[in-house]
C-alpha cells in the first residue's frame, strides 16, 4: 500500500506544482488520467476493516474516503478545475499520507 501511495503522491504533486507554479493548467487530464489508480487505492478502505482499527475509527475513514471519491467524480463531472485541486491537494493527499512518512515525500511539500 506505501508504494501505490508514493506513487500516485507523486503525480499528484506533479499536477499541483504545475498548476502553482507553472501556470499550467492540466488539472483535470491529469486527475482523470489517475482515476484508476485513485480508485485502486481508495478501494482499500472500502473493503473492510483491514487496518484492525477501532469500528468508529474505521467508519469515520470510510465516511471520509467515500467524500473523496464524491469530490473527485463531482470536480469531473462538472470540469471545475478549483474543487479537483482542492480534492487532490486536501482530500486524497490526506489519505495517501497515512501510508508516507518524511523521507518518502523528499523535497515535495504541499502544493
Amino acid at each position: 500500500m506505501e508504494e501505490k501511495a508514493i506513487g500516485l503522491f507523486n503525480k499528484l504533486q506533479e499536477t499541483c506544482v504545475k498548476y502553482h507554479y507553472g501556470k499550467i493548467d492540466t488539472v483535470l487530464k491529469d486527475a482523470q488520467g489517475m482515476s484508476g489508480e485513485i480508485q485502486d487505492f481508495c478501494s482499500a478502505f472500502l473493503q473492510g476493516n483491514i487496518f484492525g482499527m477501532a469500528e468508529d475509527d474505521y467508519q469515520l475513514l470510510q465516511t471520509y474516503t467515500l467524500k473523496v471519491l464524491e469530490d473527485y467524480i463531482g470536480a469531473l463531472k462538472h470540469q471545475d478545475t478549483v474543487w479537483m485541486l482542492d480534492t487532490l491537494d486536501a482530500g486524497l493527499r490526506e489519505l495517501l499520507l497515512l501510508f508516507m512518512d518524511e523521507k518518502d515525500m523528499g523535497e515535495h511539500t504541499n502544493g
